[in-house]
């Protein structure tokens, strides 16, 4: 997997898959349940313990590198953003993430002109990009209370 798995840490992630484990020397023969058909090799219980693991603490011997971490100019600047970050959300305030892209009908609704058309939208959806926050925030309103 590119990274070492101690046996402890192998069993207890095949167990708390509810693999059933028999020790056998330096063989561990496993009982994989009926309702996980999807494993049916070794390289199946490979991938369920890398899955669990953390696919991120994976890589191969090659590509690991060092690198040093530097303080960008505006390390203060992050510092506010996150300290405010906790503190709303604190309060009980979230925080919206929404895409960049919306629906021209939708910018309708607000009496909103877009700027730019994408050429190959994904989805209708995602056709124009938004020149405001204000429908995607009605749109989680909606979803929300709805």
């Amino acid at each position: 997997m590119g990274c070492v798995v101690k046996e402890d840490e192998i069993t207890e992630i095949l167990r708390f898959l509810g693999i059933d484990l028999q020790s056998r020397g330096t063989i561990i023969l496993c009982t994989v349940p009926s309702w996980r058909n999807d494993i049916k090799k070794e390289v199946d219980l490979i991938e369920e313990i890398a899955r669990i693991k953390g696919y991120d603490v994976i890589t191969s011997p090659e590509k690991r590198h060092t690198a040093e971490v530097c303080t960008p100019d505006n390390s203060f600047l992050h510092a506010v953003v996150e300290w405010f970050r906790v503190k709303l959300n604190g309060l009980g305030f979230s925080e919206a993430l929404n895409y960049s892209f919306s629906e021209i009908t939708e910018l309708e609704k607000f009496d909103l002109k877009y700027s730019y058309k994408i050429a190959n939208p994904i989805s209708k959806e995602n056709e124009v990009l938004r020149p405001s926050l204000l429908p995607a925030l009605y749109k989680n309103l909606l979803l929300n209370i709805g």
